[in-house]
């Protein structure tokens, strides 16, 4: 379940139906003993992370059903929760538009032959991108027993295994 991706996937494929896949995924909702809470659509499903049992880099696991030739092909996502992926988003657009700004600024003073000494900068932010990055790592590995956890429930729900790409 470790990955370098930030959002790591899985695609399965189900003989049942979309309407049958929701049924399912409701009725394992709707038990007293569910390990998730979660809300069923018409083709997507969101599943998370009980509130009582949830910390700052707890996963939500988003499947999208779609269609098939014969059944469901089920598309599955696991992420943040949604203000922890906008903190993340927020924090590489800072970064991408401050090194935009630094090079222009710095280019600019080199085609006009003055020193740009604001060019120091840019690996400064590139070590700040890598940090963020290492720090959604390191989040990741701290939710990888929540995620499990998901990605157990699926695998419970479909009645087979389900393997991550």
């Amino acid at each position: 379940m470790t990955s370098f991706h930030l959002r790591p996937r899985f695609s399965s494929h189900s003989p049942l139906s979309i309407t049958q896949l929701c049924q399912d995924f409701q009725a394992y909702l709707d038990r007293a003993d569910a390990t998730c809470k979660g809300k069923v659509l018409e083709d997507w499903i969101w599943l998370s992370i009980p509130p009582v049992d949830q910390h700052f880099w707890s996963p939500i696991l988003m499947l999208s059903l779609e269609e098939a030739s014969e059944g469901t092909l089920i598309k599955g996502k696991y992420g943040p929760r949604a203000q922890v992926w906008t903190l993340f988003r927020l924090g590489y657009l800072v970064l991408s538009f401050s090194a935009l700004f630094i090079s222009i600024i710095g280019g600019a003073n080199l085609s006009l032959d003055k020193p740009a000494p604001i060019l120091w900068l840019l690996p400064l932010l590139a070590l700040l991108a890598i940090g963020l990055y290492v720090v959604g790592q390191m989040g990741q590995k701290l939710a990888a027993e929540q995620t499990f956890q998901l990605h157990f429930v699926v695998q419970e729900v479909l009645d087979s295994p389900i393997h991550l790409h």
